[in-house]
């Protein structure tokens, strides 16, 4: 009878101690709505959409890191279908540029619009990149690219 007792108080202590260490360790969170990523499309909820010449494409952007956010970019280029984008090297617009950020929040939003030009300068089967940067604490740097295949 002594080995039972013995046998289910081990047993016991032992659950509550997992219980202990499983619950006591968890990381605070912040509000994210579950989005994970560092720059997240909202709308489009995709980063690859079409759109005619002369289309305006309200995009809304979220901005989440553990640092504080200091500032963000936009900008595009404009290429052919079958090139392929080098952001390093092939040439862009800023659509705006350092939007800054003064308060200490580590989540930022931007809502903005874009319209694919109605020109000459563009031809039906051209792509547009528009490319987001982030800015944090500590010089982080992420960078995210939309598609915008023009027909």
């Amino acid at each position: 009878m002594k080995k039972i007792y013995g046998t289910l108080f081990l047993v016991i202590g032992f659950l509550y101690l997992i219980t202990i260490l499983s619950t006591g360790c968890k990381k605070d969170t912040f509000p994210t709505d579950g989005i994970e990523e560092p720059i997240t499309f909202i709308h489009p909820d995709t980063n690859w959409v079409k759109l005619k010449r002369g289309d305006t494409l309200q995009y809304e952007v979220r901005y989440t890191t553990d640092r504080r956010i200091d500032s963000t970019t936009c900008k595009y280029n404009i290429s052919t279908k079958y090139h392929v984008f080098d952001a390093t090297m092939d040439p862009v617009t800023q659509l705006y540029s350092f939007q800054y950020y003064p308060d200490t929040n580590n989540i930022q939003t931007d809502i903005t619009t874009f319209r694919v030009p109605n020109d000459s300068t563009i031809n039906q089967t051209d792509v547009i990149r528009l490319i987001f940067d982030m800015y944090a604490k500590d010089g982080l740097h992420y960078q995210k690219t939309m598609r915008i295949d023009v027909k």
